[in-house]
C-alpha cells in the first residue's frame, strides 16, 4: 500500500512508485479522482465517492473480483 506525494501528478507518481517496486506484481488504484489519470484510465483503477471510499458496494465487488482473479483472496 502506497500514498503518493502531494507535489507530483497522480498516475505519474504511482508508476514511478511501482517502478521503484519491482516486486510488485498485482495492484489496484482506489482513488476519487478520475480526472487525475489518462484516457482511458488505468484498468487497475477503481473510482470512488471521497467519502465513502471501500464502503461503496461497487467498490466492495471489485476489490473481492480483483482478489479472486488473482489469487489474493484470504482463505
Amino acid at each position: 500500500m502506497g500514498v503518493t506525494p502531494a507535489n507530483l501528478e497522480r498516475w505519474p507518481s504511482i508508476q514511478a512508485w511501482l517502478e521503484s517496486r519491482p516486486d510488485v506484481e498485482a495492484f489496484l488504484i482506489l482513488d476519487d479522482q478520475l480526472s487525475e489519470f489518462p484516457t482511458p484510465p488505468p484498468a487497475e483503477l477503481i473510482v470512488c465517492d471521497p467519502k465513502k471510499g471501500l464502503s461503496e458496494p461497487h467498490v466492495q465487488a471489485a476489490v473481492i473480483a480483483w482478489l479472486a482473479a488473482t489469487d489474493q483472496m484470504p482463505h
